[in-house]
């Protein structure tokens, strides 16, 4: 009984950080600002007494600091006050929390509560998708508005989703044999059909790159290799640089096809390299610290749109010391888990499918915070008890 009252305690307090993450449409912006932040408190005031805890989290704890400045360094009022508190507890409470529940109930348990969480919440957006829901009758950038957000949070739900539902599995050791196997592959083909309804491209590439990593034969060796910080950043790197500083990658006719026959985009991405001519420019006005986070600086410039980049958003919000503090904060959550390569995997796939959505879209937000923080949870896994059978 005592074990069926821990697991009903995490599956709760995990919803309800979901819940305080991921905005619920149906209320104004300013209205779920208000419920985020006392259900974050709230989180915060149980998860942030143990020294300890706060030590292990404290790139965490900085990134959000800095998240919160850039924001108090434009406009210091009792409305930017209120946002940057906000914003500090959603980019700091997850690995908090997730740390909390790690220690106090176990690694496995705390996975199964995500599982559930993570599932409810997409499936509960999914029904919005298939119920035909708007909420949003002004269609802000002319993208709808479903429960919990636009096309794109359909997308990364999903990639998420994935993602922990093949995590508990590894630990359950249920990954291997056929159902499971079968299983994480008609839930990446659903997710990918249901990014597919609601038009969203990047969202068919994402969860395509994570069911393709998750089930292929990849040899340990290449999985210890990719799960290594250096590797991801390697990745990011070249990555960024071929998409955005060159156009012979726009010259190859696979290239080509891809663009205008799969993903149905012209070679401009939907208008991305525009936006990209203008970021230096922007950069050179608020390169340090940013315009702050979340700002709408490209809306008041043309009238739509962002960065179109996962790194270079966070370079426009928050500066290069923005950008520097989420590095340092991914690398430190992904070296926590150094020679667990074999019990961490899934969580990496899910990291790959951001770094490849994040070339087009700003996606290292609050979906990815929370893959980071699970992450850095898995540091806590006792890998003798599962070669032991335990």
């Amino acid at each position: 009984m005592k074990i069926k009252k821990n697991n009903i305690r995490i599956i709760f307090i995990s919803l309800f950080l979901c819940l305080g993450l991921f905005r619920i449409c149906i209320f104004s912006n300013q209205t779920y600002r208000v419920y985020s932040f006392i259900v974050l408190s709230a989180i915060f005031s149980v998860v942030a007494r143990n020294v300890k805890r706060i030590k292990r989290n404290r790139w965490a704890i900085i990134f959000g600091i800095v998240i919160a400045f850039s924001v108090i360094y434009q406009s210091l009022s009792t409305t930017s006050l209120f946002n940057a508190c906000t914003y500090f507890l959603e980019f700091t409470v997850p690995f908090l929390c997730v740390d909390y529940l790690c220690v106090r109930f176990g690694t496995k348990s705390t996975l199964k509560g995500f599982m559930y969480a993570s599932l409810l919440v997409c499936s509960v957006m999914d029904l919005s998708v298939l119920l035909g829901m708007d909420i949003d009758k002004t269609h802000y950038q002319n993208l709808i508005t479903y429960l919990f957000g636009n096309k794109f949070m359909v997308a990364y739900l999903h990639m998420q989703t994935l993602g922990i539902l093949a995590e508990y599995a590894t630990l359950s050791r249920k990954l291997n044999n056929i159902k499971g196997y079968f299983a994480l592959l008609s839930y990446g083909i659903y997710g990918m059909a249901i990014c597919s309804y609601v038009n969203c491209a990047t969202g068919i590439v994402g969860n395509l790159v994570v069911v393709t990593l998750l089930l292929l034969p990849i040899s340990d060796t290449i999985k210890k290799t990719l799960s290594k910080p250096l590797t991801m950043m390697v990745v990011l790197l070249i990555a960024n640089v071929l998409l955005i500083g060159s156009d012979v990658l726009l010259q190859i006719p696979f290239i080509q096809n891809l663009i205008t026959g799969v993903l149905h985009k012209d070679l401009t991405l939907t208008g991305r390299f525009r936006i990209y001519a203008m970021l230096p420019d922007l950069f050179k006005n608020s390169f340090i610290i940013g315009y702050g986070y979340n700002s709408d600086i490209f809306a008041g410039l043309i009238g739509y749109g962002n960065a179109q980049n996962g790194i270079l958003q966070y370079v426009l919000d928050c500066g290069i010391v923005g950008a520097i503090t989420l590095i340092i904060n991914w690398i430190s959550s992904v070296i926590c888990i150094k020679n667990k390569e074999r019990f961490s995997w899934p969580m990496i796939c899910v990291i790959y499918g951001f770094i490849i959505c994040s070339l087009v879209e700003v996606c290292f937000k609050l979906n990815f915070i929370l893959v980071l923080s699970i992450i850095s949870g898995l540091r806590f896994i006792e890998t003798k008890n599962f070669e032991n059978g335990k």
